[in-house]
């Protein structure tokens, strides 16, 4: 009962009188041009050596140090064009990847999260990369840490965590109401989430008007937050990566948004307590609602000698925000080593 009265719920979250008027559309899995364009620095890709592409991001100065960034869910590649704005030092270039079914990056069938790793170790090595940072941001946290657990130190020099989601295990207490629900329904149905999303969003990614994309943003991620998170989040520069990004995410429909999901709400397949908690570093706001503080405390228990900041006030939607600690952060990713 309690998973049919869930499922309801999700079903009306998505056809609530705010977007009913769209028309649904079918599951798309194959490949689409979208009716946009973007920098060719953002829109780069490799082959894998199965045979999959993969996309992927760069920004910043060409000679900077590297940081591969991971992004979080919906989310792309393309959400790592902030993050010069960052670094202070500019001494940064940042690389953002997008993940198996999202964005330029070929759906990779049965994934599991540490095959991840497999991936990024091509692309460092397509990229000449000797040694390297990354950065995991809310549903890439556990991405970050999978490589923290696969790569030997003297290849991966740092990782930051910033307000990642830890492993279902540790509990949804303090969660909104609109995350428990889908962290409760959406690992066990990914055919159904994978299908609303296509139909809503994955449309929206095809339409050439990108205030289409913007508007349903609006109606289903942006209406319950407060003034300083509705501030942030609306600033043109944010709000622009915002829609980019999430066109990226459902250019080829939900089915990789789907299985992503369904892959952070299942057991992660290795142990935190085999990695060394050395320069790893855990940034999170004491007031998250989509990945609460409790899961900050639990990885740092588990990552034995890593760095924990939690920010009194700081939400999800406001701790790495360039006028909160954004810039704090990236610094103290760069000064780990």
């Amino acid at each position: 009962m309690a998973l049919k009265h869930s499922l309801k719920n999700v079903r009306s979250f998505f056809t609530s009188p705010h977007i009913r008027s769209q028309s649904v559309v079918q599951p798309n899995v194959a490949s689409v041009t979208p009716p946009w364009s973007l920098e060719m620095h953002e829109s780069q890709t490799m082959i894998l050596p199965d045979g999959r592409t993969l996309g992927y991001s760069t920004y910043g100065p060409s000679t900077g140090y590297p940081v591969v960034y991971m992004h979080g869910l919906p989310g792309s590649r393309i959400d790592a064009r902030c993050l010069p704005e960052l670094d202070n030092s500019k001494s940064l270039k940042f690389i953002g990847i997008d993940r198996p079914g999202m964005g330029l990056s070929t759906i990779q069938e049965g994934r599991r999260l540490k095959d991840w790793p497999n991936d990024v170790k091509s692309l460092v090595d397509h990229l000449n990369i000797d040694s390297f940072k990354v950065v995991g941001e809310s549903g890439g946290g556990p991405y970050a840490l999978a490589c923290a657990h696969a790569f030997p130190r003297e290849r991966l020099r740092a990782t930051g965590i910033i307000y990642g989601v830890a492993p279902l295990e540790t509990g949804l207490h303090g969660m909104n109401w609109r995350q428990y629900i889908g962290w409760k329904i959406a690992p066990r149905s990914q055919w159904l989430l994978r299908t609303l999303t296509t139909s809503y969003f994955g449309k929206a990614a095809q339409d050439p008007n990108p205030k289409t994309m913007e508007d349903l943003i609006e109606k289903t991620f942006f209406r319950d937050l407060n003034e300083e998170e509705g501030r942030i989040v609306r600033k043109p520069a944010i709000l622009q990566t915002w829609i980019d990004s999430f066109r990226e995410t459902f250019r080829n429909g939900g089915a990789g948004y789907a299985q992503d999901t369904t892959i952070l709400g299942s057991p992660w397949g290795f142990d935190m307590n085999d990695i060394d908690g050395q320069n790893i570093l855990i940034f999170h706001g004491e007031k998250d609602t989509l990945a609460p503080a409790r899961m900050a405390h639990y990885m740092h228990e588990k990552l034995k000698g890593s760095v924990l900041k939690i920010y009194d006030g700081e939400t999800h939607m406001t701790l790495f925000d360039e006028e909160h600690y954004g810039k704090a952060i990236i610094r103290d990713v760069a000064e780990s080593e």
